[in-house]
């Protein structure tokens, strides 16, 4: 019996002896804070913004009778305009159209409206005054009265570059003519924006980490918003947050106070990018 039980138990025991210990669930890795994505040159006001297009002009059919030309004339418009805030932009530019045997040229001046140039993406409304000076042969028209009405679309390609896309109708009273003369220009061309404001692509922090000893120490921490190169930009609105109230508070100037004792992250953040210190509260009893 003694033999029978020794059989029993000894693989039993063995078993017991093989089996590994249960291994802790792993804990996953914390992902790093989420870095804020640089805006797209978030100051076009105040810039000028130089435009060339390629397209086409529709002629009314008064033109196209009176010079034998196809009613659609390939042409182009160069432009230059200032942009006065977020809202509004002031132009000048001349459009250019050549359909054989005739050459129209549009010298124009327009307001530009649109709701925000400072998005990628910015529709607009143009409105202005200009004429057409019509050549074919020996033959010349100017128009006695001119204006537009437009609307279009920007596209922001890079921080200076866009994508430019319009179409317009112009009204034009020409004496050769009896009635109003009515021509359709749509182009498809780039903008580029100088001057301006520059962008924060950063905001720098000093210092990058403190440690405070006691309760109710304070330490004021100084934000430095930069542009693209690392230049510092004057002038900019730098907003303070902590992640913990209960361990660091954070005023409006920068300066930190403790509360109690733990770690918290000390945030300034200034035209959406973000500047990160951490800040320890280690009091000893």
């Amino acid at each position: 019996m003694a033999a029978t039980t020794v059989a029993v138990f000894v693989p039993a025991l063995l078993l017991g002896q093989q089996r590994p210990a249960p291994r802790p669930a792993a804990r996953p890795a914390p992902r790093p804070a989420a870095q804020p994505v640089r805006p797209l040159l978030a100051h076009r006001e105040h810039t000028w913004e130089w435009s060339v297009g390629v397209g086409g002009t529709y002629l009314d059919g008064q033109i196209v009778g009176a010079t034998g030309a196809s009613r659609v004339a390939p042409g182009g418009v160069v432009r230059v305009g200032y942009n006065l805030n977020t809202m509004w932009n002031i132009s000048v530019g001349t459009g250019l159209a050549y359909s054989s045997p005739a050459m129209i040229v549009q010298p124009f001046a327009a307001f530009t409206w649109t709701p925000d140039i400072n998005k990628v993406t910015s529709p607009f409304v143009t409105a202005g005054l200009g004429g057409s000076y019509v050549s074919w042969k020996s033959t010349h028209m100017t128009a006695q009265f001119g204006a537009h009405l437009g609307v279009g679309i920007r596209h922001m390609l890079s921080e200076n570059m866009a994508l430019r896309v319009e179409v317009r109708e112009q009204y034009e009273n020409f004496k050769e003519f009896p009635n109003a003369v009515f021509n359709g220009i749509g182009t498809v061309g780039l903008s580029w924006f100088t001057g301006g404001r520059q962008a924060v692509a950063s905001v720098g922090l000093t210092p990058r980490m403190t440690t405070l000893a006691s309760l109710g120490a304070t330490q004021h921490l100084s934000a430095s918003p930069m542009d693209s190169h690392g230049k510092p930009l004057v002038g900019r609105v730098t907003t303070w947050t902590s992640s913990n109230n209960s361990v660091a508070t954070v005023a409006s100037t920068g300066l930190v106070t403790a509360r109690s004792n733990g770690s918290a992250n000390i945030t300034a953040a200034s035209e959406g990018m973000t500047g990160t210190v951490t800040v320890t509260v280690a009091q000893t009893a």
